[in-house]
C-alpha cells in the first residue's frame, strides 16, 4: 500500500508540474500584473507631473520673454524720447548726419562753372568745341581753361570801358567806350589790332605838320613895322 500511495502522489506531482507552467514560461501571475498596472499608472502620472512642470516652465518662459518684451520696448520708447530731446536741444548752426549726407549729395548737382569758381558756362562752350568739329578728341579741362581766358579778357575791355565811360560823363558803356579802352591799351591794341569795332569811330589823333604855327613877337613886330 505504501509504495502505490507514493506512485499515486509522485503522478499527481508531474501532472500538476507539466499543468502549471512555469512564471518564466507562461504569462505572469495576477500580482505582477497588479504592479505593473499601477508601475504604469505610476509612469503616467509622473509623465504627467513633468507636463505640468513643462508647462510651469514654458509659463514662466513666456512670462520671461513678455517682460523683456515689455522692457525693450520701454527702453526704445526712451532711446526715441531721448533722441527727440537731443535733436530739440540741438544749436542752430549744428546739424545732424542726414542733413550733412544731404549737402553732400548736392556737390553732384553743382554745374563745372561753380565748381570752378567762374561765371562763363563751362558746359556750354564745351558744347560748343564737341559741335564745331575743331579736334576729333576734346579733354575735360579744355573747357574750363577757354573760359576762365575768355572769362579774363572780357573783365579787362569791360574794366576799361567803364573808365572811359567815367570821364566823358556816361553813365552807359557804349562801343565808343570800348574801343578807347582796347586802343588805349598796348596789350589789347595787339591782340585786336586786326579787328573792327562797329560804331567804335577811331582815335583823336592830328599830325603836328597840319597844326597851326605858333607866331613868336618878333615876327609880328615886323609885320608891324613893314
Amino acid at each position: 500500500m505504501s509504495t502505490s500511495s507514493q506512485l499515486e502522489e509522485s503522478n499527481l506531482e508531474t501532472s500538476e508540474s507539466v499543468e502549471a507552467p512555469t512564471p518564466a514560461e507562461g504569462a505572469p501571475e495576477k500580482p505582477a500584473e497588479k504592479t505593473s498596472s499601477s508601475s504604469k499608472k505610476g509612469g503616467s502620472g509622473s509623465k504627467s507631473g513633468g507636463s505640468h512642470r513643462s508647462g510651469g516652465k514654458s509659463g514662466e518662459k513666456g512670462g520671461s520673454k513678455s517682460g523683456s518684451g515689455g522692457k525693450k520696448k520701454g527702453a526704445s520708447s526712451s532711446s526715441k524720447k531721448a533722441a527727440t530731446g537731443t535733436g530739440r536741444g540741438r544749436k542752430k548752426g549744428q546739424t545732424s548726419g542726414s542733413a550733412k549726407k544731404k549737402v553732400d549729395t548736392k556737390d553732384h548737382t553743382r554745374s563745372r562753372s561753380y565748381k570752378a569758381g567762374l561765371q562763363f558756362p563751362v558746359g556750354r562752350i564745351h558744347r560748343m568745341l564737341r559741335t564745331g568739329n575743331f579736334a576729333d578728341r576734346i579733354g575735360a579741362g579744355a573747357p574750363i581753361y577757354l573760359a576762365a581766358v575768355l572769362e579774363y579778357l572780357t573783365a579787362e575791355i569791360i574794366e576799361l570801358a567803364g573808365n572811359a565811360s567815367r570821364d566823358n560823363n556816361k553813365q552807359r558803356i557804349v562801343p565808343r567806350h570800348i574801343q578807347l579802352a582796347i586802343r588805349n591799351d598796348e596789350e589789347l591794341n595787339k591782340l585786336l589790332q586786326d579787328v573792327t569795332i562797329s560804331s567804335g569811330g577811331v582815335l583823336p589823333n592830328i599830325h603836328s605838320i597840319l597844326l597851326p604855327k605858333k607866331s613868336t613877337k618878333a615876327e609880328e613886330s615886323q609885320s608891324q613895322e613893314l
